[in-house]
């Protein structure tokens, strides 16, 4: 899996190929079972959705933790069904598809009986692999920010960038994003997100274990669940000291692979703020003994108390990274997408903060001052004259009852009503995330999650504690 990985890796630095190479059927597809003498054993399914299912795996001798996380892609790869229009070879017919659309050639061979001699008749039903289409761009691409204005600013794509599918973006920025938590990358490092070892797609493997036809596995660390499970310690928390330390980890995690990546996640629910047990090793610290976490951006510090677990950012089949090589989830940049086609400091702090405060409406998240304040920050009411005199008025504690009690009875709503529909709400959101015209108007173009963090909301969490501290996160 490490060398996979790696080639992965020096592929994409070099903006060359990459899904040719995954599309081929995987070498580590025979050692997938069910069976307790497998090197790679399902031992059970976790969950499940529409795209697919994630199951517990026991690997052995693949250089990586004993234990891990599958996620198991449903109907993949997407073949299609073609007529034959002249008599030729399955090789000649392979090379033809592989100069036209990027299809490797082994992968058509294999699929259509893998006699590459085969002569084919016209009329012939053959099938064209679909994944194995190469998404590396060979020219310069243009998207309009606003599909239906011609008038608007434009997304140039250059040469060298991967539009692809969700299967594959989901894996080069998850493995992009597992750099931030292994070795760092760009001055940035962070013990919040998961290390991805490898996508094994088994063109030609029926599993039988899980009752699958062309299974595509993507191998990730071991997580213990997400923030909207009815067990997960942050549907728990009860009081601001708790809740601080995980809206802290939260925010700072988007910072991070913004200035990493310059990369939306475009999708950052709680389904998605996942949840690991806290190592006992990282960075080469023995951070069991800590008794605080350090985290830093531009050298401004905070610190939390250490706990049993630590937020973790996951699922980036939708995201978009705007750093060259770009990398862009294919359906991001279609007509009729509900994403913004361009880099946003704000949407990604937007949506998660709109998401909270709905799921405390729905009363599977505490009610928290800290989170109202935020909130408030991100529309731009810290700016407001209104708010300056009350904070004035309660000599700068913004915890004061008085602020807080007028933040409850500005965002009221009525239960029955859709949040968004709300008179202030309404004209930032929609749908659960921030309006993309909004986005590049004020406050929201000049909002991050650092100007949040740097806010005298986490004031708190900036004086040095007593005790060991041990550094987690810095960017």
């Amino acid at each position: 899996m490490k060398k996979r990985k790696g080639r992965v890796l020096e592929l994409y630095e070099r903006s060359d190929a990459i899904v040719s190479f995954l599309a081929k059927q995987s070498p580590l597809c025979d050692k997938i079972s069910k069976s307790e003498n497998a090197s790679i054993q399902l031992i059970r399914e976790i969950g499940s959705g529409i795209a697919g299912s994630v199951w517990e795996v026991k690997i052995d001798n693949q250089g990586i933790s004993k234990y891990a996380f599958v996620k198991l892609f449903f109907d993949i790869p997407e073949n299609i069904e073609e007529k034959s229009r002249q008599r030729e070879t399955l090789e000649e017919y392979a090379k033809r598809n592989e100069r036209s659309f990027g299809i490797n050639k082994l992968i058509t061979i294999d699929m259509n009986g893998g006699d590459p001699n085969r002569i084919i008749e016209i009329g012939d039903i053959l099938l064209l692999p679909e994944l194995a289409k190469n998404c590396l761009t060979t020219e310069t691409k243009e998207f309009y920010y606003n599909r239906f204005d011609k008038n608007s600013k434009i997304l140039v794509v250059p040469e060298g960038s991967y539009i692809c599918g969700e299967v594959f973006s989901e894996y080069l920025i998850g493995l992009l994003c597992a750099k931030l938590y292994t070795e760092g990358f760009n001055q940035v490092k962070s013990i919040n997100f998961t290390d991805v070892f490898d996508l094994s797609i088994c063109s030609k493997f029926v599993d039988e274990a899980v009752q699958m036809v062309n299974p595509t596995y993507l191998f990730e660390q071991q997580l213990e669940g997400s923030a909207d499970q009815k067990d997960s310690p942050f549907g728990k928390l009860k009081t601001n000291e708790e809740f601080g330390p995980f809206m802290l980890q939260i925010l700072h995690s988007i910072e991070c692979y913004q200035r990493a990546f310059q990369m939306n996640h475009n999708d950052l629910h709680l389904g998605n703020i996942a949840y690991g047990k806290t190592p006992d090793l990282w960075n080469g610290e023995n951070i069991s003994l800590a008794d605080y976490f350090e985290y830093s951006i531009d050298g401004i510090s905070f610190y939390i108390p250490t706990s049993e677990y630590v937020v973790k950012i996951i699922d980036f089949s939708i995201s978009a990274k705007y750093d060259h090589p770009m990398i862009i989830e294919k359906t991001i940049i279609d007509i009729d997408s509900q994403f913004p086609i361009f880099y946003s400091k704000a949407y990604d702090v937007g949506t998660i903060l709109m998401r909270m405060i709905i799921a405390v409406k729905d009363k599977t998240l505490m009610k928290s001052e800290i989170l109202l304040l935020c909130f408030h920050h991100f529309m731009g009411g810290f700016r407001s004259e209104e708010f300056q005199n009350m904070l004035h008025e309660s000599n700068n504690n913004l915890f004061d009852i008085r602020i807080i009690r007028w933040l409850e009875n500005r965002f009221k709503y009525k239960f029955r009503s859709r949040i968004d529909e709300h008179p202030i709400i309404g004209d930032f959101f929609k749908q659960g995330s921030p309006k993309i015209y909004m986005l590049e108007k004020f406050p929201l173009n000049i909002m991050d999650a650092a100007s949040i963090l740097k806010s005298d909301i986490f004031k708190g969490y900036r004086e040095r504690p007593e005790g060991r501290i041990v550094r987690v996160g810095t960017c």
